[in-house]
């Protein structure tokens, strides 16, 4: 709910998909590379991180990650302490590095 509300009230055109077995990510990130998307943003753990970054190599999409998984291992990393609210909106409107 978060996503959306913030993509709605930014006017930023969006699609939210949800997995259901392996490999689902990386097939939804090859779609949205297809569809021209210019972010994929990963939502969920170290699994699905790999399946999305898999999905969208050699393309020109950004890459993002907001933790939604068991251990988050990489993004925890990456993101310390952060909030969630700030992880997800630097993910949407922040700037590409």
């Amino acid at each position: 709910p978060i996503i959306s509300k913030l993509c709605e009230q930014s006017k930023i055109d969006y699609e939210i998909k949800h997995t259901s077995k392996p490999n689902d990510a990386t097939e939804f990130a090859k779609e949205g590379v297809r569809l021209g998307f210019e972010r994929i943003i990963a939502v969920g753990g170290d699994g699905t991180l790999n399946e999305v970054i898999n999905g969208i190599a050699g393309s020109d999409a950004a890459f993002g990650i907001i933790p939604a998984g068991s251990g988050n291992d990489f993004i925890r990393i990456i993101t310390g302490s952060q909030s969630i609210n700030d992880i997800i909106t630097q993910n949407i409107l922040g700037k590409e590095k």
